[in-house]
């Protein structure tokens, strides 16, 4: 229809639960894939692999791995 819209995170997220690669797809985020690894000597901003994330939890992690410490 004309007019919606959705965010790709949550496009992406949805994918990746329907074909059954959550896990990848969440451990790729972890080692990355959203522009920067969210673990580091700075902290632990990593998602769980076993569940679907809100694309602010996402990139809420995402930031508060980037955000100064």
């Amino acid at each position: 229809m004309r007019g919606d819209a959705r965010d790709f995170t949550d496009i992406s997220t949805e994918l990746a639960r329907r074909c059954g690669l959550l896990d990848k797809y969440n451990a790729a985020i972890n080692r990355g894939a959203g522009g920067v690894a969210l673990k580091s000597e700075h902290g632990d901003f990593s998602l769980a692999t076993d569940q679907a994330h809100t694309r602010d939890e996402i990139w809420d992690a995402c930031a508060a791995r980037r955000a100064p410490s």
